[in-house]
């Protein structure tokens, strides 16, 4: 084998004598990715090349709009491969150019193989869907006799197209091509195709056989039919396209096309190793495919027919001669059925069941047939032969064996013991999956264990150690978490968390081991005296990448690999969340914690400023009244006013100290909470505000007010404030001031509406911090923090409040009262 080329970045970073295939796929639970997967790997490995799968690569475009894979995608493929495959369900999100190019991008001039679909200017492995299609057609019309053939299709992919082409070709061939009998989508608008099929399906077309593009267009077809009451076969046959599992699921049993998705990646495997080799390879490859026929086309079914022994044609002569001479054809015969020649243990096994039916027939050892029929079962009851092949092996050996013996005693013989052995074949084939859903079950409860635990994980080292215990138990090779410790730059730095090997967790340092950019997955690992195959998936939340992780693997634990990727996804996702918000909390509580003490400290500041200021101003206040009373017959009319203004000064100042000291006791000498009635409370802040409301003829009226919880003494100073406001700030016209509250779900909305002067709007959020004034003290006396004691009071009682206000058209002052405050300890003596 020649050296493999360099890569996309042109270094080569696996061993340069055994090359490395990539594979990308949209992902690796479904049917036929598993199975295109195992094809390709058993390639690989025959050839001794490496194969490194990329899943989850679903396609997505880039801010351009232009068509891209997977970040991961590129990172694993630059430098990492010699060749790539690519599955046709990526293909089919972009345009030829698109596609190619993003080849380009990701591997250089390796060599590409389209696996599914053929791109122009690469080398395309595809299924034969026009002949498929064109030989079920013909089967459709020569073997049943329909005239009326409908292609029903709801794709419109690559393959879907050549399948229609099929359709179409065979039909006229024969002369019987009716355009109008074509439901596609692509060909029709999206109402239109509904409309189209919804009549196909009712019978309104006259239709006596449809050809589906697949089988679930087929099987919603068949019921869609039966439901209409048209009888399938009878009425109208269905054939599909693809042998999907379910198509044997149904009744009647679909026919359909099979496409051996195994050989698929093995031609696909192939060609790229051959064309690393610099061998020539076609374009375009086509691999064939095989109807198989069931009861939805008026068939009985292939397995049936084939249990019938059809003309016989004795033999003749000794029959344990005649068993001799036949026993190559016999032995080919059943092996031909289990379809699989290259198995080594068949052989054998199928030797020694016609050995031992000849010895029950000599009346040597009775019972031996069935035991050994047990027994090979049992030994070669794997996948894939848990099937009817069994029971057509059966029916090959009775049709080469019934020659030999017959018009001798022992046919009779012979009859009982096929019969027996079909019976127990039926009956173990029957125990086969329910063996199978039993070991199932058990694993899906050990893996939703497993799940659960993922779901509360709160940091990386439980989530390591989780995996690492759970994997074991899954029997998972060989498994390797890389997690992104700078996923805002460009190219993440992988950190190797977690390696697993054999069910053993290998020992990494604490903090894991960083890795370089490209180190997607491990030097040594590909450089391996044996071949491996290893499968790569991203761990993403929505388009942030979090890490991948990289398993080595085969096909039969594909799914339950995607499922696990997800999973790992959102464990990963919350670990992230869960330490940011623990960052968030810590920030929040050091933030509270000095906020308490910066309100602390300023309470304190209050406090001590105004006792320690008091003294000062009084002795202030009282020198200045000496000073006028003993020399003012002295002083000029300027050091009169001076006098005054000072006077003036200090009892401003002494106002100022004293709301200051009552705003900052709002929160520490507040009293308890406790039941009170609004009414009677309102009432006495009307007494206290007795003069300035005759002075001013002040108008203030009130709607039934209620009862709550709070602190007395603060609410009645929340509503003396409020109305003193209102007085206060009047227009030419005598207060009317009105006071009404009404009652929401968890608390009390009042209202204090004046026909003041107003408010800018500017200024109504304003209004409420300390110290702001709106007006000089010529205009209006006061100090600037009555507003602030008001919202203090209203937020210690679990409320809020606000202004509604225009200049000139009065003002609303709006606050809310909780129905169940919460009540704040009573504060210590300061």
């Amino acid at each position: 084998m020649s050296e493999p080329t360099a890569g996309a970045t042109g270094e080569h970073t696996v061993a340069d004598v055994r090359p490395t295939l990539g594979l990308l796929v949209p992902e690796f639970g479904t049917r036929f990715h598993r199975r295109l997967w195992a094809g390709v790997q058993e390639a690989a490995l025959e050839r001794g090349a490496n194969l490194l799968c990329v899943g989850a690569v679903l396609k997505r475009r880039d801010p351009d709009g232009r068509f891209a894979v997977s970040p991961l995608a590129k990172r694993a493929m630059a430098g990492h491969i010699d060749a790539l495959i690519v599955c046709s369900t990526i293909t089919a999100h972009a345009t030829p150019d698109e596609f190619t190019l993003a080849c380009g991008q990701l591997v250089g001039a390796c060599p590409v193989v389209v696996c599914g679909a053929g791109v122009p200017g690469l080398t395309s492995v595809v299924v034969d869907n026009y002949g498929g299609v064109y030989t079920l057609t013909t089967h459709l019309m020569e073997i049943h006799g329909h005239r009326r053939i409908a292609f029903l299709g709801a794709s419109m992919g690559w393959d879907s197209g050549e399948r229609l082409r099929g359709y179409a070709d065979a039909l006229k061939a024969h002369g019987l091509y009716a355009p109008e009998l074509v439901v596609k989508m692509g060909r029709l608008d999206t109402r239109e195709f509904y409309e189209r099929e919804r009549a196909l399906l009712a019978g309104k077309l006259g239709v006596d056989a449809i050809v589906a593009e697949s089988d679930g267009t087929a099987i919603r077809a068949v019921d869609r039919l039966l439901a209409a009451g048209v009888r399938v076969p009878d009425d109208v046959a269905v054939v599909g396209f693809d042998n999907a599992w379910f198509a044997e699921a149904v009744l009647p049993q679909l026919t359909t096309v099979d496409h051996p998705l195994e050989l698929f990646g093995r031609r696909a495997a192939h060609a790229a190793l051959d064309l690393l080799e610099g061998r020539p390879v076609p374009p375009h490859i086509t691999v064939p495919v095989e109807l198989v026929f069931r009861q939805s086309c008026g068939c009985i079914g292939e397995a049936v027919m084939r249990a019938a022994a059809g003309q016989i044609r004795p033999l003749g002569g000794d029959w344990e001669a005649a068993c001799r001479a036949e026993r190559d054809a016999i032995l080919g015969a059943m092996l031909m059925e289990l379809a699989d020649r290259s198995d080594k243990t068949l052989g054998p096994l199928v030797a020694g069941l016609v050995d031992a039916f000849c010895a029950e027939l000599k009346g040597e050892e009775p019972g031996l047939f069935l035991r050994r029929l047990q027994a090979a079962l049992a030994v070669a009851g794997g996948p894939g032969r848990r099937s009817l092949a069994w029971s057509n092996a059966l029916a090959a050996m009775r049709r080469q064996i019934l020659p030999c013996i017959d018009g001798t005693p022992l046919v009779a013989l012979a009859e009982d013991i096929w019969h027996q052995a079909r019976a127990l074949t039926q009956q173990l084939l029957h125990a086969y999956p329910l063996r199978d859903r039993r070991e199932s079950e058990g694993q899906v409860r050990e893996f939703a264990d497993f799940s659960r635990q993922l779901i509360n994980i709160q940091s990386l080292d439980e989530l390591t150690d989780v995996l690492a215990a759970g994997l074991s138990r899954l029997a998972i090779p060989e498994f390797m978490l890389f997690v992104y410790d700078a996923a805002a730059v460009r190219t993440p730095i992988p950190r190797l968390v977690l390696a697993m090997r054999k069910g053993r967790r290998q020992e990494l340092p604490p903090e894991g081991r960083v890795c370089a950019a490209t180190e997607l997955v491990p030097h040594q690992t590909l450089q391996a005296d044996r071949p491996c195959s290893l499968v790569l998936y991203p761990l993403e939340s929505g388009a942030e990448e979090l890490g991948h992780i990289v398993f080595r693997s085969s096909a039969p634990g594909a799914a339950q690999n995607a499922v696990l990727h997800h999973h790992i996804s959102g464990a990963l996702k919350a670990v992230q969340l869960f330490a940011e918000q623990k960052r968030a909390a810590e920030q929040l509580e050091q933030a509270a914690a000095a906020l308490k003490r910066s309100n602390e400290e300023l309470q304190h500041f209050a406090y001590v400023a105004s006792h320690d200021l008091q003294e000062p101003l009084r002795s202030i206040a009282g020198f200045i009244q000496l000073l006028a009373k003993r020399y003012s017959d002295k002083l000029d009319e300027d050091g009169r006013e001076f006098i005054g203004f000072a006077l003036a000064g200090a009892a401003r100042l002494q106002r100022l100290i004293n709301d200051l000291l009552q705003y900052s006791r709002v929160g520490t000498r507040g009293k308890p909470f406790a039941p009170l009635d609004c009414e009677k409370l309102f009432a006495s802040v009307l007494d206290n505000l007795a003069t300035v409301r005759a002075d001013t003829r002040a108008a203030i009226t009130h709607d039934p007010l209620p009862a709550l919880r709070g602190d007395e003494v603060q609410l009645g100073q929340l509503f003396q404030n409020l109305l003193a406001n209102a007085i206060k700030f009047r227009g030419q016209e005598p207060p009317a001031i009105h006071v009404c509250a009404r009652e929401e779900e968890r608390e009390w909305v009042f209202s204090v509406r004046d026909n003041g002067i107003g408010i800018d709007f500017e200024y109504l959020e304003k209004i409420f911090d300390i110290f702001q004034r709106l007006h000089s003290d010529k205009e209006y006396d006061g100090t600037g923090i009555g507003l602030a004691v008001c919202k203090k009071i209203v937020e210690r009682h679990g409320g809020r409040i606000w202004a509604e206000s225009e200049p000139g058209r009065g003002s609303s002052f709006l606050f809310t009262l909780a129905k169940n405050p919460a009540d704040a300890p009573r504060p210590e003596k300061e």
